[in-house]
């Protein structure tokens, strides 16, 4: 027969009565307890604790409780199982031995664990995510720190594939918020490293930081070692990163180190810092070659302060050039001001002055330029529909290089004249917007250093440019897009018409349709085209491109494709195909299978070179 003997009152209460009272409720509990020993558990809650065990001891005047055989505690937020309990109600702490319970995701077992109300201290245990008998794995350590609802801090750590011990860690540290954990180890190889093993360990050293370390081995280069930061706070933002590559028969040391900080000003100002060096221009291609084209760029290292308010503007900025090999100057330093009001003297007027001076220091030549801009505009806008905006500009250039001084002066106007048309039936719609732009600027000298201009800027122009743009919707429901641009050069001393740009954009559900044309009237062909499908859905992702550029003489398709196979498997592959070649100038794939807890995921590359790598990965954590 079932016995469930259940005690509920308070020790502070206790206090409050005569010494013969508790004297006789205590002895009263103790009759209770021998009569339920070996049949089935005693049951006491005592504030905010509930205790059940085969025995349990109550010292009235310690607030202590002592319980044996089949132990569980419950004390908010966490159920504790054990074979022995000594706990305080006082202080609200206390031990158990041979402890069983569940953190967050984590399952554990230890020898001996530490309670309080926000701690559990478990002593020479293990931990898992896994919820069979015998896991598929486990860390175990001789000390896990469980901070309720917050962390997880683990000491000589040691990572286990069912039974099989795969690496040691001196500190695991886990948030249970933010993600914290160990990277495991990604076995691979490619034509460059040869075989190579990467792992890692992702922490938070301080609020809203989050950071990588990272050890890597490749075959053919060495060690490689490298540490990431990451920093977002409201309108801050920042991350560093340090790479250090000692290689094989190689005596100096390669690395890289980049910082990227902005601090969003109120009123739309910036403070921005950004420095990128590198041991040698060529550690880019060589270890990040999978980074897309633009991370793999050298940018200037700079530090640029930039206050604004409404149209007024401070702008200083500090250059140093660090990289020997690349063609940035120093720059100590540039200013810029703008101190005007936007609208000046007249209604619907708009003036914008610039004035900046910088002082540039090459390897051989000290610049100073003096750079001034005055730019007017006066948009008009009739019956809604119509819209006028002439712009004029001058942009003054004082430089004095060796002492010898050069003047130049730039000036451009602009008209821009843009109508608007709205048809609609019962369910179809059509917008249509043409905007007819004219553009002349001219340098009165074509030999001067713009330096850290774009040289484009100072060449001579007249164009004529014409922009149509289409617009249908079925009720609110986007059919498809339809625009044209077109221009005339009259500089050019042939072929003055620019090639025709169409381009056709049909958006569906989770998926888009586009085509991209460029006409050349002078050769009457299509001297580039472009189309694309892309589709989404919750099992399936395709993407797939066609791409004839006949000026670069490529004519290929590259796609993408993702789909599901069952719960567990999915399968993917990117590949692309040069058509005037005949043969595949990318092709890779990509396996991910789910056992449970334990994740796969393989990569194959056959091309540009052969490349694969492979790692596991725990489901309940995130890679």
């Amino acid at each position: 027969m079932e016995k469930n003997l259940n005690f509920r009152f308070s020790i502070l209460e206790m206090k409050k009565v005569s010494k013969g009272v508790g004297v006789f409720l205590f002895f009263c509990l103790f009759i209770f307890s021998f009569f339920a020993l070996g049949k089935d558990k005693v049951e006491i809650q005592l504030r905010e604790v509930l205790i059940q065990a085969e025995k349990i001891n109550v010292n009235l005047e310690k607030e202590e409780i002592e319980g044996w055989g089949n132990i569980s505690l419950e004390l908010y937020p966490y159920k504790i199982r054990g074979e022995a309990l000594r706990f305080n109600l006082k202080d609200e702490k206390g031990y158990i031995l041979k402890p069983e319970g569940r953190e967050g995701p984590f399952i554990f077992k230890g020898k001996m664990a530490f309670l309080s109300p926000s701690r559990i201290n478990v002593e020479r245990g293990y931990f898992t995510t896994c919820d069979l008998p015998s896991p598929h794995y486990h860390i175990k350590a001789k000390k896990i720190e469980f901070y309720v609802g917050e962390k997880v801090i683990v000491r000589d750590a040691f990572f286990y594939l069912g039974s099989v011990p795969l690496f040691w860690s001196p500190l695991y540290v886990y948030y249970l918020k933010k993600k914290n954990r160990v990277m495991l180890p990604d076995v691979g190889y490619s034509k460059v490293a040869g075989g190579y093993v990467k792992a890692g360990y992702i922490f938070y050293p301080f609020k809203d930081t989050e950071g990588v370390f990272r050890l890597e081995y490749r075959k053919k280069k060495g060690w490689a070692t490298g540490l990431e930061l990451n920093y977002s706070s409201g309108k801050k933002e920042g991350d560093a990163s340090l790479y250090c590559f000692k290689e094989k028969d190689a005596e100096a040391l390669r690395g890289i180190v980049r910082v990227k900080y902005f601090h969003f000003i109120p009123t739309s100002s910036l403070l921005k810092l950004n420095i990128d060096y590198l041991s040698d221009k060529d550690i880019l291609d060589e270890y990040f070659s999978n980074l897309p084209f633009e991370e793999r760029q050298i940018f200037p290292s700079f530090f640029a302060l930039d206050l604004r308010k409404g149209e007024k503007r401070f702008f200083l900025q500090i250059q140093k050039r660090f990289n020997d090999f690349d063609d940035y100057y120093d720059i100590l330093p540039r200013l810029k001001l703008n101190l005007l009001h936007p609208s000046v003297s007249f209604k619907g007027l708009y003036v914008k002055a610039d004035t900046e001076f910088a002082n540039f220091l090459g390897d051989d030549s000290h610049i100073k330029r003096l750079f001034s801009s005055l730019d007017f505009s006066y948009p008009l806008t009739f019956l809604r529909y119509v819209k006028f905006e002439p712009n004029l500009g001058l942009d003054f250039f004082l430089y004095e290089e060796d002492k010898s001084q050069k003047f130049n002066v730039v000036n451009y106007q602009e008209l821009k004249f843009s109508l608007s048309f709205k048809g609609k039936t019962k369910n179809l719609s059509h917008l249509f917007s043409p905007t007819f732009k004219y553009f002349r600027l001219k340098n009165s000298s074509v030999d001067f250093p713009l330096l850290d201009w774009r040289e484009e800027e100072a060449e001579d122009r007249e164009l004529f440019e014409v922009y149509l743009q289409n617009s249908f919707f079925w009720k609110d429901t986007p059919l498809f897009y339809l625009n044209l641009e077109a221009g005339y050069d009259f500089l050019a001393s042939s072929q003055k018409f620019k090639p025709v740009r169409i381009f056709l954009d049909i958006p569906f559900q989770e998926g888009r349709f586009y085509s991209e044309f460029l006409y050349d009237f002078y050769k009457e062909v299509f001297s580039y085209f472009k189309s694309g499908v892309s589709a989404s859905r919750e099992h399936f992702q395709i993407s797939v491109d066609y791409v004839d550029d006949k000026s670069a003489s490529k004519e290929f398709v590259a796609g993408t494709l993702l789909f599901d196979v069952g719960k567990n498997f999915s399968v993917g592959t990117d590949v692309a195909y040069d058509l005037k070649l005949g043969r595949a100038e990318k092709l890779g794939y990509n396996l991910d299978l789910k056992m449970h807890c334990l994740g796969l995921r393989l990569n194959i590359k056959e091309k540009p070179e052969v490349e694969w790598s492979a790692f596991f990965y725990i489901t309940a954590l995130p890679f």
